[in-house]
């Protein structure tokens, strides 16, 4: 059961000496024993008489319990000594050496993208089939003289069929 249902039950119970939403208010001092000694009577007597404010007091007690076993922490026994390990070793020649390691992921980066891009030349040049100037310039003339098949128009115009 949760905490808000065993206090939504809770509120519709009234007790002729103390209703539940006091009991409510006061359980935490209760749990404590924080409260003066009439308060504590008077809700002793709700509890036995109320079933509702009692699971929510233990449920309350319980949750308490645990907040305060999560509060003791502890501590580690070597903590001082490594401190003080630390303290006393002060500036290490590792130190200095910091930011040259620093660039040394930089560095890697920067010869892997330059090998990437000088093997893409490289592959570049093997797929590519060489061409000498007088096959290209053969080809430039070819296009020029021959561009009749890339304008249909005037293929159509002049009455030639094109062929593909």
């Amino acid at each position: 059961m949760s905490a808000s249902f065993l206090y939504g039950v809770c509120l519709i119970n009234k007790n002729k000496d103390m209703k539940c939403k006091k009991c409510r208010n006061n359980l935490i001092g209760f749990i404590r024993g924080q409260l003066p000694e009439p308060e504590l009577v008077l809700i002793r007597e709700h509890l036995t008489g109320c079933e509702e404010c009692r699971l929510f007091a233990s449920y309350l007690s319980s949750t308490l319990n645990v907040i305060q076993a999560e509060k003791q922490l502890e501590p580690d026994p070597f903590l001082a000594t490594r401190i003080e390990g630390i303290l006393q070793a002060g500036a290490t020649p590792a130190r200095r050496l910091q930011p040259m390691l620093r660039l040394i992921p930089a560095a890697v980066f920067t010869f892997f993208i330059l090998a990437g891009i000088a093997g893409g030349f490289g592959l570049g040049e093997l797929i590519a089939p060489r061409v000498t100037e007088d096959q290209m310039a053969r080809n430039e003339l070819t296009i020029l003289i021959d561009d009749l098949q890339q304008e249909p128009l005037e293929t159509f115009i002049m009455g030639f069929e094109a062929t593909e």
